[in-house]
């Protein structure tokens, strides 16, 4: 499409800052998933580590790539990875403080679900809820988890 041959020129500028070529990647990224093209969604993201340090955002979207081809356990291995990471505040970039906690921690608990482990999907889920107790999915899910006791 004609969105996704702009960014790829823009992209070909080595001058560009960096946090306007991760922008660039997540936005092409973005273009190749609404044209369902997860594997050039997921090649975007990682030509990132190229030349920047992995980043919560980037690590999330990649997991998000495997829980769609339903390839749980790569999936996981790239939420928790996120998890662990810290935002460079100094870096002047725009950071979504939600990719350092309540994402990754509710899709960690829909994968733990969709291996059948709802002991562990809870823990997570109760992790998020101490993040974002109002946030929607975690009541969503909190309700879920309650009803299965019964």
């Amino acid at each position: 499409s004609a969105s996704i041959k702009v960014f790829e020129k823009y992209l070909k500028n080595d001058s560009l800052w960096l946090e306007n070529r991760i922008n660039a990647h997540i936005d092409l990224y973005n273009c190749y998933l609404i044209k369902n093209n997860i594997k050039k969604a997921r090649n975007t993201l990682i030509k990132t580590l190229e030349f920047t340090t992995p980043r919560a955002e980037i690590m999330c979207k990649i997991a998000d790539t495997f829980l769609m081809e339903n390839d749980i356990d790569t999936a996981i291995f790239w939420y928790k990875l996120a998890l662990n990471d810290e935002p460079n505040i100094r870096s002047g970039g725009f950071f979504q403080m939600e990719y350092y906690n309540i994402y990754p921690l509710l899709n960690l608990c829909v994968c733990y679900h969709k291996k059948g482990d709802d002991n562990l999907a809870k823990e997570y889920n109760d992790k998020a809820g101490k993040v974002d107790p109002k946030n929607e999915s975690y009541l969503k899910n909190k309700n879920f988890f309650s009803r299965l006791k019964k």
